[in-house]
């Protein structure tokens, strides 16, 4: 019997965009150079950005 790949999660291409957003945003704070209320609303704004450019908002 010939294996079948599970479907995708249906919350697949929002995770992918929250992961870009959070890896592209929190350098700053990793490095110290940046608050953590800062950082989480650079990230908001980035995954705001990349869902609505996706039609996801």
């Amino acid at each position: 019997m010939p294996r079948v790949a599970p479907a995708p999660t249906p919350m697949q291409p929002y995770m992918g965009l929250l992961h870009t957003a959070l890896s592209a945003e929190l350098a700053e704070f990793m490095a110290g150079s940046e608050d953590a209320a800062q950082a989480l609303a650079d990230v908001k704004a980035a995954y705001d950005t990349a869902a609505k450019e996706g039609g996801f908002l």
